[in-house]
């Protein structure tokens, strides 16, 4: 039997496929740009990159990941609701749920747990 979703288990999961793994293709981009025949911008930032030296490449790296935690953290902070996503006054609460054949569980329920925010915060120490 598998383990039970949890907030943890979520943002841990979440974290690997939109920062993790969208750091990596992005760098991967940068090192190698794909296709035959790239986009003139995509060919001028590889070369740019490329031309940079190790420590500066890590820099640039570390930036790139950085913009990538904080969209995620920014929208983990919405599903938590603890930013309005809406000017327009609307009163609401958005619902992340994780649904099995047998369960469902709320993985933005306010009660109890810490906040996938929070959680993600964690993670980066």
């Amino acid at each position: 039997m598998n383990e039970p979703m949890t907030k943890r288990r979520f943002v841990d999961a979440i974290a690997e496929i939109a920062i993790d793994e969208v750091v990596a293709g992005e760098v991967d981009v940068l090192r190698h740009p794909p296709g035959r025949r790239p986009p003139v911008e995509i060919r001028a930032r590889s070369e740019w990159f490329v031309g940079l030296d190790p420590d500066t490449q890590s820099m640039v790296v570390d930036i790139v990941r950085s913009a990538a935690y904080g969209a995620l953290h920014r929208v983990l902070v919405a599903l938590d609701g603890a930013t309005p996503i809406s000017d327009r006054g609307d009163e609401g609460r958005l619902q992340l749920l994780w649904r099995t054949a047998d369960d469902v569980t709320d993985l933005t329920d306010p009660a109890g747990e810490v906040d996938l925010h929070d959680l993600l915060s964690e993670l980066r120490g």
